[in-house]
């Protein structure tokens, strides 16, 4: 599972998660929503410097920040998360997503209109 890292903005690969050890983002992605390949191009671009500064990523950013001041060092976003553009990979978390929502610490709801 491909996690985001709350103060970095790092992809990490955690196979097994603890439950309750990430949270979760769930929203209508919008076509301007970053994607995986957004995030991998920026974390590539920027070594070592905070990918969360880009002005693109600014649900990101708070989806992040809430995470961590809520305890939570990792988050998961599904358009972000997983590359859309891997058949293989999109099957796994089509498959697994229940599961992966299920075992979060906590499920934040962005409704476009209100925020998070």
């Amino acid at each position: 599972m491909r996690l985001l890292h709350t103060k970095t903005g790092e992809f990490s690969n955690i196979p097994f998660p603890e439950p309750g050890s990430y949270a979760i983002l769930s929203h209508v992605e919008t076509s301007n929503s970053p994607k995986y390949q957004d995030m991998l191009l920026l974390q590539v671009e920027r070594p070592g410097q905070p990918v969360l500064d880009d002005t693109k990523l600014a649900t990101i950013k708070t989806m992040c920040k809430t995470a961590e001041q809520d305890g939570f060092e990792y988050c998961w976003l599904y358009y972000v998360c997983v590359d859309q553009e891997n058949i293989s990979e999109v099957f796994e978390a089509s498959i697994a997503h229940y599961e992966w929502c299920r075992r979060s610490g906590a499920c934040y709801v962005l409704i476009q209109d209100r925020g998070m």
